[in-house]
C-alpha cells in the first residue's frame, strides 16, 4: 500500500472509533480476541460422531413426472465448471476454485478468514461473485439429476478448508460454532 492509502485508512478507522458508541467498542473489541483465540485453536466445538438415531426423511417419495434431460444437462455443466451467477454462467472448473472471483479472477488468500477483510478488492477481488458460488444453489440440481438418473451424475467436490478464506469471515456463517459439544 502506499503512504497516502495507509494515511487515508488510519484515519478513516480513527474517525470511526470516535464516534463509536462504549457499546460498540465493546462489542468489536470482544470479536477482535474472539476470532485471534479461534485462530490460535481455542474454544471450538468438536465434531459430533455420527449416530444411528436419524429423523424421517424429508420426502418420503420422489416423483419422477419431468424432463430428467432438462437435470441432466444442468448437471453436466456444473460438472464441467461452468456455474450461473447473477444471470450469467461463469467457468470455476471442476472441482471449483472457490476462493476465486470469476468476474476478476482474482484468488483470495487462504488464511484465517476472521481476520481477512472481505471489503478490500484489491486483496479479494468482488465478494459478491466469490460469496455467491459458495451459497452451492447448485447442489440441490446436481441432487436432482443423481436421483433422477439414479446415479449417472458424479458428486461435487466441496473443497473449502475449514476456517480459511473467505467463507468464514462472518461469525454467523460457521454453523458449528453453535453446535453442542460431544
Amino acid at each position: 500500500m502506499c503512504e497516502a492509502t495507509v494515511l487515508m485508512d488510519l484515519r478513516w478507522r480513527v474517525n470511526r472509533l470516535r464516534v463509536m458508541e462504549a457499546r460498540e467498542l465493546r462489542h468489536r473489541g470482544v470479536q477482535y480476541v474472539r476470532a485471534r483465540l479461534e485462530r490460535a485453536g481455542v474454544g471450538l466445538a468438536k465434531p459430533v460422531p455420527p449416530t444411528a438415531a436419524r429423523g424421517r426423511p424429508w420426502v418420503e417419495t420422489f416423483s419422477v413426472d419431468f424432463s430428467i434431460d432438462s437435470y441432466r444437462s444442468a448437471a453436466e455443466r456444473i460438472l464441467t465448471g461452468e456455474f450461473q451467477l447473477f444471470g450469467r454462467g461463469w467457468i470455476l472448473g471442476y472441482p471449483p476454485r472457490w476462493n476465486r472471483d470469476p468476474k476478476h479472477g482474482k484468488d483470495a488468500p487462504m488464511t484465517f478468514g476472521k481476520t481477512l477483510d472481505y471489503r478490500d478488492e484489491e486483496a479479494v477481488g468482488d465478494i459478491k461473485y466469490l460469496w455467491e458460488p459458495n451459497r452451492h444453489l447448485e447442489l440441490t440440481t446436481l441432487a436432482q439429476a443423481w436421483l433422477a438418473a439414479v446415479g449417472t451424475v458424479s458428486g461435487l467436490a466441496v473443497a473449502a478448508a475449514l476456517d480459511y478464506g473467505l467463507h468464514w469471515t462472518i461469525e454467523k456463517l460457521s454453523a458449528r460454532h453453535s453446535a453442542p459439544a460431544p
